[in-house]
């Protein structure tokens, strides 16, 4: 979306609720989008223009194009709509260059973003707008024109380039000065000529003042919503129309003045309370509006001095909890210190032992006494396991370092070793030696080990348990077999 185009058209009476309109729109502007707001004014004085065009923020431009009363002679006067209104009729033709525009009236204010309203599609319609539940289910303004929906043109998204093609300024126009519908300024014109072609929207754009009349359960059947979604539109509505018959800027006991008055100037604070007091406003009404204003900053600086009571409050606990961590941290800081120079102690204690056990292990003394404990630990496994046992281990000693010395000489020897397994096989026994010779060096036999007193047996290895060289010959293998089965086929 590059910018939202908004319309608006006020006179000088319009003024005051035209900013405070202009000014919800750009508190609420949410997303930061681009606004042109055109103030098509009637007779506006230049007061009142510079005032507009003060508004303007880097996102939020305002242009305003002033006009003399031209249509002051059709139609009758309205109580709270201006001939102004009428003007209306001409915006596709004011804006030729643009093709979508929303249009909002005076008494509106906007509580939140407007952009999701502005991106409606209405390429098939001449307008997007809300239904007029007061002007249909009490007044019946659709009866008269055997329409079977009625809509309020006070915040309509116009469709300008099918309203140009369809020539409707001028069907408006002749409607208008043929006098059939005379109850609104504008509005009958509008629903008789778009016919309703028109895309209804959520009355959440459009909650109009004068339908707070009604249930709610009311409210949500006649715009087709369930009560808990038509519950939430009517406590936030995205944009509030002040339709009731008594308006926030001439009186503070009008609907919704709390949540229009927010949005007032200061610079306009002076005229508000000058249109309040020439209407007759009882100052009973202002001294209420103090009273609660009074008992609302005495609630609000009494809730924030106990706020700040609790605040206080933790924060000393906070304090005497980071006092009791530190000192808890600096004692064990000192105990670690403690023992680390304990640590520090034994370690060096342990590092003489060391030194001294080791100038034992060295001194002429014990290597001479060797045999000495020697003999003495042989008494003791005497004495522990019988001589007969010691005796057998001493034997199982000597036989191993033999057959260890034949190994080797046999090792030394292939042909000799070649005989020798010859002959052991020939008579029954080479099994028993193979045996034998593994559980004298402390070894499980394999079945399937490789060669052993040169008898070789299968066994299976992975690529992996291969020598760099065996690897490379498989290798060789494997692609030479893989290239006479490729030749072969």
């Amino acid at each position: 979306m590059n910018k939202i185009d908004i319309v608006l058209i006020s006179d000088d009476n319009y003024s005051l609720p035209a900013r405070v309109a202009i000014n919800s729109i750009i508190r609420n502007n949410s997303k930061y989008l681009d606004i042109e707001i055109n103030i098509i004014g009637v007779e506006l004085s230049s007061e009142n223009i510079n005032q507009f065009c003060l508004m303007s923020t880097s996102l939020v431009k305002i242009s305003v194009l002033n006009k003399g009363n031209e249509y002051s002679h059709l139609g009758k006067e309205h109580p709270f709509v201006s001939k102004a209104a009428l003007f209306k009729f001409e915006i596709p033709n004011i804006f030729p260059e643009k093709d979508k525009i929303l249009y909002l009236d005076c008494d509106i204010i906007v509580t939140d973003d407007i952009s999701q309203l502005f991106e409606i599609d209405i390429t098939d319609f001449y307008a997007a707008a809300v239904k007029d539940m007061a002007a249909t289910v009490t007044e019946k303004h659709n009866e008269k024109m055997n329409h079977l929906h009625y809509f309020n043109t006070g915040v309509t998204l116009l469709n300008l380039s099918k309203m140009r093609t369809d020539d409707i300024t001028s069907k408006l126009f002749l409607v208008k000065t043929q006098g059939k519908f005379e109850h609104f300024m504008d509005q009958d014109e509008f629903n008789f000529v778009f016919e309703e072609k028109v895309k209804f929207i959520s009355p959440a754009y459009n909650l109009m003042a004068a339908n707070l009349n009604y249930e709610i359960k009311d409210i949500a059947d006649f715009y087709g919503l369930p009560e808990f979604q038509m519950s939430e539109v009517l406590k936030k509505p995205i944009i509030l129309h002040l339709t009731n018959m008594k308006k926030t800027w001439n009186t503070t006991r009008a609907s919704k003045f709390e949540h229009w008055f927010k949005y007032v100037l200061p610079e306009d604070l002076g005229l508000c309370l000058k249109n309040y007091f020439s209407n007759y406003i009882e100052i009973s009404d202002f001294k209420n509006m103090i009273s609660e204003t009074d008992k609302k900053m005495t609630y609000i600086i009494s809730q924030l001095e106990q706020k700040l009571a609790e605040a206080e409050q933790t924060t000393i606990a906070a304090e005497t909890r980071a006092q009791e961590a530190e000192a808890h941290a600096n004692k064990s800081q000192t105990d670690l210190d403690v023992v680390q120079a304990a640590n520090h102690r034994h370690w060096q204690l342990a590092d003489a032992r060391a030194q001294q056990i080791q100038a034992i292990y060295q001194s002429h003394s014990w290597r001479i006494t060797a045999p000495v404990r020697w003999c003495g630990h042989q008494v003791r496994l005497v004495r522990q396991h019988a001589l007969a046992l010691r005796l057998k281990a001493l034997l199982k000693k000597i036989v191993r370092f033999l057959i260890k010395c034949v190994i080797a000489f046999l090792g030394t020897h292939p042909g000799l070793r070649h005989r020798c397994v010859a002959i052991a096989q020939r008579f029954g026994i080479y099994n028993y030696l193979r045996s034998f010779y593994f559980r004298c060096y402390g070894q499980q036999d394999p079945m399937n080990s490789s060669r052993v007193l040169g008898r070789s047996a299968d066994f299976n290895l992975t690529v992996d348990q291969l020598t760099p060289r065996a690897r490379q010959i498989y290798v060789d293998l494997k692609a030479a077999i893989e290239r006479r089965q490729r030749d072969d086929s």
